[in-house]
């Protein structure tokens, strides 16, 4: 009986960091929490910029169908919170108020939780070589369509292009490895906690569409502290970007 081929792809890897980063997560109301790395739809909105693709057609050109895009955390997770002064906005109050020293607009006071001094590296790959080839371009030049940015408009992103890797999809159920990126849960069935006894599991959207609407969730884990990857038993296949280290695609 013939051995099937192991599948094979090129990816794109690159560095993104910032000063400061947000990444909202949706169910905080009071204060806006953020989540310790860029969700998928996060880095897909880093891509589009990049590329110049639109705001309406990113989410479904880099949706998880056709795309695939992973995240490694590069720096010690730090988080500050700031309050921030945002436009008054309730319908029912005057938006200007008067005191001693004349007329001002009101402003609403919000905790804002940033990541600070953060960086990240990704990794992506698709079937559209076009996109590939461009991407490519883009980042070999350090040149991008719009303005990166890490979450929100005014926290700026540099990038870096590391280069392209061949990575392999290897069957290693029922065998620790180390694994580079974050990982969804759903692809682990073992955690080895006394290599990295920092890790942290959080509940990320995985694809939101133009309409802002949330289609699926998935639970990740990934290592707090990035001098320590993860080691884990998956429960199926992972991709081998070097001799015995892997990746894995959110």
């Amino acid at each position: 009986m013939l051995k099937q081929e192991a599948e094979v792809r090129e990816v794109l890897v690159f560095d993104i960091w910032g000063d400061f980063a947000h990444f909202k997560k949706n169910y905080a109301t009071t204060s806006a929490l953020t989540y310790n790395f860029p969700p998928r739809n996060t880095i897909a909105g880093i891509i589009g910029a990049i590329l110049g693709l639109k705001r309406a057609d990113f989410p479904e050109k880099l949706s998880p169908e056709k795309s695939y895009i992973g995240v490694s955390i590069l720096s010690p997770i730090m988080k500050k919170t700031i309050t921030m002064n945002l436009i008054h906005t309730k319908p029912s109050e005057s938006l200007i108020f008067k005191n001693n020293f004349g007329y001002f607009k009101k402003h609403t006071q919000i905790p804002f939780q940033f990541l600070s001094n953060i960086s990240f590296r990704v990794y992506f790959s698709t079937d559209d070589e076009e996109m590939f080839s461009q991407l490519y371009t883009y980042l070999k030049n350090h040149k991008s369509h719009y303005t990166v940015s890490l979450g929100l408009s005014n926290l700026l992103c540099n990038f870096k292009l590391i280069g392209k890797k061949t990575i392999r999809k290897k069957e290693v159920a029922n065998k620790e490895v180390e694994v580079l990126t974050v990982i969804p849960m759903n692809k682990v069935k073992e955690v080895n906690v006394f290599k990295n006894p920092k890790m942290n599991i959080e509940n990320l959207p995985r694809f939101i569409d133009s309409s802002r609407t949330v289609h699926e969730y998935q639970e990740v884990l990934s290592s707090m502290d990035p001098e320590k990857p993860l080691f884990v038993v998956p429960r199926d296949t992972l991709w081998e970007i070097e001799n015995d280290k892997f990746i894995s695609f959110l």
